[in-house]
C-alpha cells in the first residue's frame, strides 16, 4: 500500500534527500546524484514581473535583461535548485535577492507588490494568473523539466508507478520519454507529488 502527499514549496527534493519517500515528481536540478528519472514534461521558463514593469509589455525577454533586477528567491536549501531559478550560473556577482518566499503564492504577492521579479515555469501563467503579475517568456533559457525520480534500490517498489509515468509521458510527448540513469547537472514551481511508503 502507498499514499500520495504534497511537499512544501521550499523542499525541492520532495523527501528524496532524506529517503522519506520512494519516488517523487520534481523539477531538476535537485543535486542528488544516482537517481533514476523519467521525463514527464518540459516547458519554457518565464519572468514573473509586476504589472507596469518596463519589461512587462515585451513578447519575450533575455537573461541579460533580468540580471540587474531585484529578485525574489525560494528559501535556501541544499543543492542547486534555488540557484537554478535565480540564474546564478549567468551571474558574475551574487544575485540581488531582496526577499525570500516560503510559498509560490507568497512569491506572486511579492512580485505584484513591486518588491522584485522572479523566474518560474510557464505553468504559472496557466494556473496562477492573477492581477498585478505578468509572465514573459525568457527566449534564451533552456526549458525546465518535470521528472519522476526514485532511488535505484526502490525500483521494484515503484515499478508500477514508473510504468504508468512512462506511458503517460510517451503519450504526452509523442515519443518515448528520456530515461536517465543519474540526476542530470544543473525546481520555480515544484509539483511535489510523491509516493510514500504506507506506515504499518
Amino acid at each position: 500500500m502507498s499514499n500520495m502527499s504534497w511537499c512544501r514549496f521550499g523542499e525541492p527534493t520532495s523527501g528524496l534527500r532524506d529517503r522519506r519517500v520512494q519516488a517523487a515528481v520534481v523539477r531538476p536540478p535537485i543535486g542528488l546524484a544516482g537517481l533514476l528519472t523519467v521525463d514527464l514534461a518540459s516547458e519554457p521558463r518565464v519572468a514573473c514581473l509586476p504589472e507596469g514593469h518596463e519589461l512587462a509589455d515585451r513578447t519575450s525577454v533575455s537573461v541579460a535583461d533580468l540580471l540587474s533586477e531585484p529578485i525574489i528567491a525560494a528559501p535556501a536549501s541544499p543543492g542547486p535548485w534555488r540557484d537554478y531559478w535565480i540564474l546564478t550560473e549567468y551571474r558574475s556577482t551574487p544575485a540581488p535577492v531582496v526577499a525570500e518566499a516560503a510559498t509560490f503564492e507568497a512569491e506572486l504577492h511579492l512580485v505584484a507588490s513591486g518588491r522584485g521579479i522572479s523566474v518560474t515555469a510557464m505553468a504559472a501563467a496557466r494556473y496562477y494568473s492573477r492581477p498585478g503579475v505578468v509572465f514573459v517568456p525568457i527566449h534564451d533559457l533552456e526549458p525546465c523539466r518535470v521528472v519522476l525520480a526514485w532511488w535505484p534500490e526502490d525500483t521494484a517498489a515503484v515499478a508500477d508507478l514508473v510504468t504508468v509515468a512512462t506511458r503517460l509521458a510517451s503519450a504526452s510527448l509523442g515519443e518515448a520519454p528520456h530515461r536517465d540513469t543519474a540526476e542530470p547537472p544543473r525546481d520555480n514551481l515544484n509539483t511535489g507529488a510523491r509516493l510514500m511508503p504506507q506506515r504499518q
